[in-house]
């Protein structure tokens, strides 16, 4: 790397310690160990699992949350999908921002916002549905500007051959995210209430910023020879959107981000209450099980990144073929594990006993309500917002009596690990077609996959409440895996499209 006036160094110098190795070819201002780009992708990282773990508590919260506000499917859908309508408009504008101003102060705003508003969650919830609804989409403002801004920081902080697995590992931040979240919230729900784990994990956001400001430079070092002399942000009218629309590379990547929205969606807001009202299992047993599939899809974003960039770096396969041959298996693997789950699992069995423990639930919380109004009290029965302290003994007995159980759990890991390997397919094509518009290209493919996961969570609900019926579900979302996988086998490319 070269900057204007050869007034460049490399950064790849050793202190006095020999500590600093690897870091950026950046100005002599940015030599200084927190200039390196391992240290940018880790706190990206660590921001991609707060950014998580705020997101997949409420799909942990909303069963005792449901319960002690009276919450139907249809609205837990609802205030599912309320984050994505938010997250929805500043991916697309925090594209377009994170390539015109500063990406770091971006994120930095957007990771105020979303903690803040995370911690306003309880007191919304206690005055109404509408305040509710509200909250958790300006909570998704703040997050949707994460993805896209760290797109522009991955391009400007990290050298070329390092980005396919720095991609990945800010990804598999994501899933390692959930996992917290996922073992965390029942614990915390359990011992101190739905409302202290909001205030916790807003909390985290705040301690975050005190390290991001002092420890990364202010502004992409290795974007700084592609602007030119008196170089002004262009205004958000003056994209190039007529050049954007009209690739066939762009509608590409649009149809397999929106894909991935969709089940990664509908897994975060989901599948805690698939293993509740398909098995009948309590709140940390359903959390518990849901965890694997984001330990295995965490693996797979990883393997993928790091695949992509041996596949590329050893010239083994074009960056074309790679991408392709990555997105091919984060695809057909999800679509057959869910039709076998749809239609080799029980899946219609499941759907009727769903049906039949969702009216029971339902019930049972109407009388426990009248009677403990009436001061009458059950000492031989846990009332269902009880969460259950049971744990993997217990699940362990479950699976034992209960195949199906065992084939839904390792069909779910199974899918969550295939679409990992996305991260170095569609997800990395982003980078290679474009150099500033890469922020922008992710943005608004992002804020499509943030409305289409946001519309069928809200579907999900309307399905569950008319028929019960998980089996319907999964196919769908097969049949979206299909046709987005296919677009891209034949309308994708790794060639430079865009400046």
């Amino acid at each position: 790397m070269h900057s204007a006036g050869g007034k460049s160094r490399s950064l790849a110098v050793t202190d006095s310690r020999g500590a600093a190795r690897g870091l950026l070819d950046a100005p002599a201002s940015y030599a200084n160990w927190y200039a390196s780009w391992l240290t940018v992708v880790v706190l990206c990282g660590a921001v991609a699992i707060i950014c998580s773990i705020d997101r997949t508590a409420m799909s942990v919260a909303v069963l005792p949350m449901g319960l002690k506000y009276g919450w139907s499917d249809m609205v837990k859908g609802a205030v599912s999908s309320a984050f994505n309508l938010g997250h929805t408009i500043t991916n697309f504008y925090g594209g377009y921002l994170a390539s015109a101003y500063s990406p770091k102060l971006v994120l930095s705003l957007g990771v105020v916002v979303w903690s803040a508003f995370t911690m306003l969650t309880p007191p919304a919830a206690a005055l109404g549905l509408w305040p509710l609804f509200l909250v958790r989409a300006c909570m998704g403002l703040g997050e949707g500007v994460a993805y896209p801004t760290m797109q522009a920081i991955i391009k400007g902080w990290v050298p070329r051959e390092r980005r396919s697995r720095s991609l990945s590992l800010m990804y598999s931040g994501h899933q390692i995210g959930s996992i917290l979240s996922l073992l965390w919230s029942p614990l915390i729900i359990a011992s101190a209430g739905v409302d202290l784990m909001f205030y916790v994990y807003g909390l985290a956001g705040f301690i975050w910023i005190a390290l991001w400001h002092p420890l990364v430079s202010p502004d992409p070092p290795l974007l700084r020879d592609h602007l030119p002399a008196g170089f002004s942000p262009p205004k958000m009218s003056e994209l190039p959107w007529r050049t954007i629309l009209s690739n066939r590379v762009f509608w590409a990547l649009m149809a397999c981000h929106s894909t991935f929205g969709i089940l990664y969606n509908t897994a975060i807001s989901w599948m805690p209450r698939y293993y509740n009202y398909a098995f009948g299992l309590d709140v940390r047993s359903s959390s518990f099980l849901s965890v694997l599939p984001w330990v295995a899809m965490a693996c797979g974003t990883n393997i993928s990144g790091w695949v992509a960039d041996y596949l590329i770096n050893r010239k083994l396969l074009t960056t074309t073929r790679t991408r392709k041959l990555l997105q091919l298996a984060g695809s057909v693997g999800p679509a057959v594990c869910l039709l076998y789950l749809a239609w080799g699992s029980g899946g219609a069995r499941q759907a009727a006993v769903a049906a039949v423990a969702g009216a029971a639930a339902n019930a049972t919380v109407v009388v426990d309500g009248v009677e403990a109004a009436a001061g009458v009290h059950h000492s031989g029965r846990r009332a269902l917002s009880t969460v259950d302290t049971g744990g993997p003994s217990r699940l362990s007995d479950l699976a034992s009596e209960s195949p199906e159980l065992r084939s839904a759990v390792v069909l779910m890991t199974m899918t969550m690990a295939f679409l990992g390997l996305q991260a170095g397919g569609f997800a990395s094509t982003h980078q290679d077609i474009a150099t500033r518009m890469a922020s922008v290209l992710f943005g608004t493919t992002n804020a499509a996959a943030s409305l289409a996961g946001s519309a069928f969570v809200f579907l999900v609900g309307v399905i569950l409440d008319s028929t019960g019926s998980w089996s319907l579900v999964f196919q769908m979302i097969a049949a979206c895996c299909l046709a987005s996988c296919a677009a891209f086998l034949t309308l994708g490319t790794s060639e430079p499209q865009f400046d």
